[in-house]
């Protein structure tokens, strides 16, 4: 995984205009920043030109990470190696925990429609990733991302 991140910065200038695959990198480089308890009440939702839209379990998690914004940028630039996120908005969905808690193993299975555009766009855009294991967990990242995004559009 380190690896993927050594390299982020360098693909995402490649992927500038790709705002799935930048938002792929942002919600990877969310995970890494926040560490395993906060993902369990958290998800990025969207990322919006330099504003990342994030779920949060609760009223109190949602005031905690309030507080906690400037630290949570300040960790996502130095893990995406630039500051592609200037702003953090939290909101309350309480689906969240339950999502977040399901089995390890189940997490791990991807079920992206493969005939989907943005899907399929990625993949093309992947193809520029000249390193074969990146580029496949690049892939796998990016379809995780849209797994989540239709995932969190069925519960709103």
């Amino acid at each position: 995984m380190e690896s993927i991140f050594a390299a982020v910065p360098r693909i995402l200038e490649q992927f500038e205009t790709n705002t799935e695959a930048r938002e792929a990198f942002v919600f990877a480089a969310w995970r890494r920043s926040v560490g395993e308890l906060l993902n369990e009440h958290t998800t990025p939702v969207e990322l919006i030109d330099e504003r990342l839209r994030v779920a949060v379990s609760s009223l109190t998690w949602k005031r905690h990470l309030e507080s906690m914004a400037p630290e949570i940028l300040a960790k996502l630039s130095a893990a995406l190696g630039r500051p592609a996120v200037v702003f953090i908005e939290f909101f309350v969905d309480e689906t969240i925990g339950r999502i977040r808690r399901r089995p390890a193993e189940e997490s791990k299975i991807v079920t992206v429609d493969t005939a989907d555009d943005a899907f399929s766009e990625l993949r093309e855009s992947a193809e520029a990733i000249e390193d074969e294991a990146l580029k496949e967990k690049f892939v796998l990242a990016a379809a995780h991302c849209l797994e989540r995004k239709k995932r969190m559009e069925k519960t709103r």
